[in-house]
């Protein structure tokens, strides 16, 4: 028993060591930590939305523009002085002038932001968050030229008017319209017009709720005598001034007459500008769709024209490619408000006249137009819906 007893000792030491170890607490356990919960959370992704595209109009052809130089700025008025065209007494043919093909090139550049905030309200802002957009004023100055003679400043349209009075023939049809008929043409050219300005009667009254009297109508034998008694660009087939100006034989005269007796409607019944209002109605009325080929929506997207000049400027009077441009943008910029808003054309004039204008300017509210983005982002969507 003596040898064994320093063995067993160490024994019991031995295991007493080993028990010390292993109820050691781990590191989570001890000074009472807790561990670590596990991570099961994803974020929350929310459902894209899907704007509908604009409403679009519908039509049987439209005019395709001819080649023409790619200018993206827009152009300053025409300010050529017009000597009245003298018609050969025997034919009663136009001399050989082109006025209004060499236009002059504006310093402003279309398509700049206007404002740093680049998203329109999505309902009427309250005045605790947001502050209401002012109204836009649109100084009538230059529109001022839609019933000047011809589209001519300082009154240089009136011996052209004077001219083609004297030399036109007079058909007076009375409450169905009074007509200046180019000598070349048969009195019997006014009667496919009546039909048309029939059709245009229709069409106003349907999506603008007016009607008005018919306005004084010239009609031409060709473009170039048109172009002749105007200050228009190149390709102008048919123009407003307070009377209205068609080519019969052009192909799209039909649709001439309803875009042309749509300006007269708007003016007639107090809308002066916007330009863009009066354009995109006129073509919505007509029912045009060249706009929405990709080249043109493209050129939207790429460098649109500015709100100050979409308000301000006469397109008759601009470059032949800038002019298309404006149609464009005017005409989608329509047909976005009008989807956006949920209306029809009647409601679209009615908020533009429901403020009085004062003589100098035109006020009217509408606080989408001020976003760069609105308009090219109904563009996109409509593009990629169609």
């Amino acid at each position: 028993m003596r040898a064994s007893a320093p063995w067993l000792l160490g024994g019991v030491a031995a295991a007493l060591a080993l028990g010390i170890l292993w109820w050691r607490p781990g590191p989570q356990q001890q000074a009472g930590v807790a561990p670590a919960p596990a991570r099961a959370e994803r974020p929350r992704r929310s459902a894209p939305l899907r704007p509908s595209a604009p409403a679009r109009t519908s039509a049987a052809r439209a005019p395709q523009p001819s080649a023409a130089p790619q200018p993206s700025e827009l152009v300053t008025p025409l300010e050529t002085p017009l000597e009245a065209p003298e018609l050969d007494d025997a034919t009663g043919a136009a001399p050989p002038a082109e006025l209004a093909d060499a236009p002059e090139r504006a310093s402003a550049l279309p398509g700049a932001p206007e404002s740093a905030a680049d998203e329109p309200p999505e309902e009427a802002p309250s005045a605790p968050q947001r502050a209401p957009a002012k109204p836009r004023q649109v100084s009538l100055v230059q529109l001022q030229v839609w019933s000047e003679p011809g589209l001519c400043r300082g009154g240089e349209g009136a011996g052209a008017r004077d001219t083609l009075l004297a030399r036109f023939q007079l058909w007076d049809g009375g409450e169905r319209g009074t007509f200046r008929v180019d000598p070349r043409l048969p009195l019997e050219s006014v009667q496919p017009i009546l039909g048309y300005l029939e059709d245009a009667e229709r069409a106003v009254a349907a999506r603008l709720k007016l009607r008005v009297a018919r306005p004084e109508t010239f009609l031409y034998f060709d473009q170039r005598l048109l172009r002749a008694a105007a200050c228009v660009n190149s390709e102008v087939v048919a123009y407003y001034d307070g009377a209205m100006h068609v080519v019969p034989g052009d192909a799209d005269v039909r649709a001439s007459v309803i875009h042309e007796y749509t300006h007269h409607a708007l003016f007639s019944s107090g809308l002066l500008g916007p330009a863009w209002a009066h354009e995109g109605i006129a073509m919505a009325v007509a029912q045009e769709t060249w706009w929405m080929d990709r080249r043109w929506l493209d050129a939207l997207l790429d460098h649109p024209i500015g709100i100050q000049d979409l308000d301000e400027r006469v397109p008759y009077k601009l470059a032949p490619e800038p002019a298309l441009e404006f149609y464009a943008q005017s005409a989608a910029l329509v047909a976005c408000l009008l989807d956006r808003r949920h209306w029809e054309l009647d409601a679209l004039f009615s908020a533009l006249t429901q403020r009085a204008n004062n003589g100098a300017a035109l006020i009217y509210e509408l606080p989408e137009v001020e976003y760069p983005s609105f308009l090219r982002g109904c563009v996109e969507r409509w593009s990629q819906a169609h």
